[in-house]
């Protein structure tokens, strides 16, 4: 059996390079032959109204990128990707997650998504919708950022103007601060829908939790409702594998506040002794052979 981890051409921190080390090690230990490719090592395009590729055949590729039309791509080429392209794409768009978990009895916070402009106008009427619905502080995201960058926290109708003034023109959301979870999140991994880990990660610093950020993680064990929260919405984003934050309301209920499709797995292999690489391998494996 040959499997390919594909991750991006132009970031390889250390948080991918320990997943390749761990990737690696599982496949060895399967007599799976191991093969490393950045988006840049192959050639995928369009020719004569085809898909063609110089990249070598493979029974699998566990895709640690959010290149959506390379992935794509490979799949129309025939690849078998984990996860797959639409959940990637589903996750990598912050909106279009908590569009597609919505209507399907999963709690998240408040969600307003910014009207897409093209060029500049007044939108004071979206700032009132803002002002109208939502209490100070509220959070602000950019669709798309990892490592909890590109997330902020507004105080005031002051600040809200100057973010609008300089991300108008950018897709983003406002949400609601859940200040009874300030710093703090649970992260949950799962594996072919089975949930395998969890952790508490937890800021003095800052209202994000994230570890890349000062966070600090630690093993936790978590309620049946947070477990239904998360078997549901990795179900209906369809995901082999995912991250899932989750938050605490006032109410002690939990919601969704992010699912990520290729979640680094380091911290919580280290700080919940879960072999999350054998398990993710296993369930690739398991998957294959059932095709």
């Amino acid at each position: 059996m040959k499997g390919i981890v594909i991750t991006n051409a132009f970031y390889l921190n250390d948080s991918v390079k320990y997943q390749l080390e761990r990737f690696k090690e599982e496949f060895e230990k399967e007599n799976i032959k191991f093969i490393h490719k950045k988006t840049d090592d192959f050639f995928i395009g369009i020719e004569n109204g085809k898909i063609i590729t110089d990249l070598e055949k493979a029974d699998f590729i566990i895709y640690l990128d959010k290149d959506i039309h390379i992935a794509k791509m490979l799949e129309k080429k025939g690849y078998r990707l984990f996860n797959s392209s639409e959940s990637i794409y589903l996750c990598d768009d912050k909106a279009l997650t908590h569009i597609a978990l919505s209507n399907n009895g999963i709690n998240m916070p408040k969600t307003v998504s910014s009207p897409l402009m093209y060029v500049s106008g007044d939108d004071e009427k979206f700032i009132q919708t803002i002002l109208n619905n939502f209490n100070f502080p509220l959070i602000a995201k950019n669709v798309y950022g990892s490592l909890g960058m590109q997330v902020f926290l507004i105080n005031d109708e002051k600040e809200l103007r100057e973010f609008r003034n300089k991300n108008k023109f950018l897709p983003h959301i406002y949400q609601e601060f859940i200040k009874e979870s300030k710093g703090e999140d649970i992260r949950v991994i799962t594996v072919g829908e089975e949930i395998i880990a969890s952790m508490k990660r937890i800021s003095k610093e800052d209202f994000r939790s994230n570890v890349a950020l000062g966070g600090k993680a630690f093993k936790c064990e978590i309620s049946n409702d947070v477990k239904k929260v998360v078997i549901k919405a990795v179900k209906t984003l369809k995901l082999d594998y995912a991250g899932v934050d989750i938050i605490i309301d006032k109410d002690n209920k939990p919601l969704i506040l992010e699912v990520n499709s290729n979640a680094f797995f380091e911290g919580i292999e280290k700080v919940s002794n879960v072999n999350v690489a054998f398990m993710y391998v296993k369930h690739i494996i398991n998957s294959i052979m059932v095709k």
